[in-house]
């Protein structure tokens, strides 16, 4: 063998990660920059990308194979970090591309949209992970498949031979019939809201959120997820369903005076609830979730005043 042709099987050999290496890498590398400002260095790197590389003994992967922790960034995580400044000691510093990788705070969405971008998993030791829905996995990670549209429909199905009021029952029997689980969707949630002043959109929502956590407890049990994790996890997606319910009916501006943190953290019953979970969303929420917010423009008025009055008396 010729030295070129070593040199080729050498690269070769180095450039072998398993996708489902980099994948765990990735994730890891997510949950570390919500701790620390969405900034990382190399020194904290290399510590995150040795603990990805736990559940992988047999890899002998070294990020000195490739040059070092900016030539490994920059050739596998291109997606994930990209390069910032550089540090003391001339250490390199890195900033998360996606500011807001999703957290367990946002359960919901992903659980209850059957295209979502993003899914819910658990790794082997039954911690929950909300990763792209294009990662690659671990082999021992199991994936908790979401609502789809034709579960939907048979919950609309019971919902209607159980719980619908009677003289709702035929007409919106009649509705699902003429549909499929592809394309109810639209007319039922029009027609619940035709008839709103009767509840019908309140009754609706609540049994499906019954249904939502039950099969999503269910999931859990099924990969062996302990007792206590299902208690756990789901209470989160619970308040994460009454945040996504509540956050388009809420202004949520930042305070700037000392009163308003006051009021902010001594909620009064249900309402206050409300509204710590309305600011949990838009404290950890990005861009896209931001602008995909709706807001009254009332309560856009009301906190412009607010702000403008806050500053006149800081003034």
């Amino acid at each position: 063998m010729t030295t070129i042709q070593q040199a080729v099987q050498a690269a070769s050999a180095v450039s072998a990660i398993p996708p489902a290496v980099i994948s765990r890498i990735k994730i890891e590398i997510r949950s570390h920059l919500l701790s620390r400002g969405n900034l990382t260095n190399g020194a904290l790197l290399g510590g995150v990308i040795a603990k990805a590389l736990q559940d992988f003994p047999e890899s002998g992967f070294s990020v000195r194979q490739y040059g070092g922790m900016s030539r490994f960034v920059e050739r596998f995580l291109s997606d994930t970090l990209r390069f910032h400044s550089l540090g003391g000691g001339g250490d390199p510093i890195f900033e998360g591309i996606d500011s807001s990788p999703p957290t367990l705070a946002g359960l919901w969405r992903p659980f209850t949209h059957p295209k979502s971008e993003v899914v819910i998993v658990l790794d082997q030791h039954f911690n929950l992970h909300v990763v792209p829905n294009t990662d690659l996995l671990p082999g021992e990670w199991k994936r908790i498949s979401p609502v789809s549209l034709a579960l939907q429909y048979e919950w609309a199905t019971e919902f209607v031979a159980t719980r619908m009021p009677a003289e709702h029952r035929q007409s919106s029997s009649d509705l699902l019939k003429r549909y499929t689980s592809e394309n109810f969707t639209f007319e039922w949630i029009a027609y619940l809201k035709r008839n709103s002043t009767e509840g019908l959109s309140t009754i609706w929502s609540k049994f499906r959120t019954e249904k939502i956590q039950e099969y999503f407890a269910q999931q859990l049990k099924d990969v062996g997820c302990p007792p206590e994790k299902v208690e756990l996890y789901n209470a989160q997606l619970f308040n994460q369903q009454i945040i996504s319910r509540n956050a388009p009916l809420l202004g949520a501006v930042k305070p700037v005076s000392g009163s308003v943190n006051k009021e902010r953290n001594q909620p009064i019953g249900s309402l206050g609830l409300i509204k710590q979970l309305a600011h949990a969303y838009v404290d950890s929420a990005g861009e896209k979730e931001l602008r995909d917010l709706k807001i009254n423009l009332g309560a856009v008025v009301d906190a412009i005043s607010r702000l403008d009055l806050n500053n006149t008396n800081m003034s």
